[in-house]
């Protein structure tokens, strides 16, 4: 499977793109920073220069894959979700993957409007994240890659402070 990540952070980007390729994931990444695309391409993933927001390099980055995963959502960021959703909607794409980085509740109503399946991931209090003693970007990460692989028409809503997001990931807590 294809994914495509729209300007992960540092840390989160580079445990998401090490995980999804080590499960044997195409990752296509879309970055404005030089020196970030420059570290996803060490790791491994094919890299679009250019702004996350930018609606025809969205829709071409994302050609044959499943999986969009946008990162740092909040209520600021509807309008970058808004032309993401609209740029996917004539590829493949058939399932979103939104990190949120606060309540982010006006992009969990957008999303809960599309047909599109979505996993919504709620990171604001990440350290108690399954009680686990591996670091936020890591336990992210396999959010992420957990989502992507979920069967069927996902339409989830996870905090992942809570430890029933792990059961609903199909991951095991503990």
């Amino acid at each position: 499977m294809s994914v495509l990540l729209l300007s992960p952070p540092l840390q989160v980007g580079t445990a998401a793109i090490e995980r999804l390729i080590g499960q044997g994931d195409e990752v296509r990444v879309i970055e404005a920073d030089r020196d970030l695309a420059a570290r996803w391409k060490s790791l491994g993933a094919y890299v679009a220069l250019g702004a996350s927001d930018d609606p025809d390099l969205i829709e071409r980055a994302a050609r044959s894959c499943r999986t969009m995963v946008l990162f740092g959502l909040d209520d600021a960021g509807l309008p970058r979700l808004e032309t993401a959703l609209e740029a996917v909607a004539p590829t493949t794409v058939d399932r979103v993957v939104a990190v949120a980085t606060g309540r982010g509740t006006r992009c969990l109503d957008l999303l809960r409007s599309q047909a599109t399946d979505y996993v919504f991931l709620r990171a604001s209090r990440p350290r108690t994240f399954w009680s686990r003693s591996s670091t936020t970007p890591f336990a992210i990460a396999e959010a992420i890659d957990a989502a992507d692989d979920l069967a069927g028409a996902p339409r989830l809503e996870l905090d992942l402070s809570d430890r029933g997001a792990a059961d609903a990931l199909g991951l095991r807590s503990g």
